[in-house]
């Protein structure tokens, strides 16, 4: 049987012996559902020996942090076998440790963001922005790739009021990041629905920001694969305008 479903928690000195098996095609390939394998991985950041600080354990947990980025997606609906009624039950406990002894682990904090996923469930996205704001806030690094959870496009109208505000409010590192990369998607990209209202309302809450935080979103490019903001040099010819911003900047 995979060393997946092994008897949990696990004596200290086996957890090297663990994780290496879960690598192995017999392993980390098996027929157990990928949400189980992810459960089972992120397991390890709840216990109170706290091991993912090792530097060898935390390099096997950046693996599988990989591992899952890359899965085009994920079903988190199918936690049968995992001990969890619900992915989202798990996922408030996993978030509730983080804030509590997470150390802002980037590690962890990759595990966080990897639900956050625009084509996944709005619940985990609504989680940590409006039910667990201290995950958000202790939010500061995170060794996956920024760019992997933001290639989908947010359709949630309320989200959009949510990432605003939030920018009004002075949010900052990470959470700064998604929020300026989701408010200018919305405002220049065309396959991004919107309403006129909801756009009125989005550009009406813009333009309580500080004057840093509109040019900021004016100049938004993309967040690159170093978790690094790129800003266009130039804002090209009728950007303002079709941001609804000429009247702001």
């Amino acid at each position: 049987s995979s060393g997946i479903n092994a008897e949990w928690p696990l004596r200290p000195g086996e957890y090297l012996e663990f994780l290496e098996y879960l690598l192995t095609k017999d392993g980390m390939l098996s027929s157990v559902p990928d949400c189980v394998q992810l459960i089972r991985i992120m397991d390890i950041f709840m216990l109170p020996s706290q091991h993912f600080l090792s530097p060898k354990i935390s390099s096997y947990l950046k693996k599988f942090l990989d591992y899952f980025s890359n899965l085009e997606y994920i079903d988190f609906k199918d936690t049968k076998i995992s001990g969890h009624p619900s992915f989202y039950d798990f996922y408030n406990m996993f978030c509730e440790t983080y804030e509590a002894e997470g150390f802002c682990d980037p590690v962890f904090a990759g595990f966080i963001l990897l639900p956050t996923r625009c084509d996944y469930a709005l619940t985990y996205r609504r989680l940590i922005w409006v039910e667990r704001v201290e995950t958000l806030r202790v939010l500061r690094t995170s060794a996956i790739q920024l760019p992997k959870t933001l290639a989908k496009i947010e359709t949630d109208a309320d989200m959009m009021t949510i990432y605003v505000t939030a920018l009004k409010n002075g949010i900052s590192g990470l959470p700064k990041q998604i929020a300026l990369h989701h408010l200018s998607r919305f405002l220049v990209d065309d396959r991004v629905r919107k309403s006129e209202e909801l756009l009125r309302l989005v550009v009406r809450y813009l333009r309580l920001c500080p004057e840093e935080v509109k040019e900021e979103v004016v100049r938004f490019e993309r967040v690159n694969e170093f978790n690094e903001v790129v800003f266009l040099e130039k804002v090209p010819a009728g950007r303002r305008e079709k941001m609804g911003l000429m009247e702001i900047l």
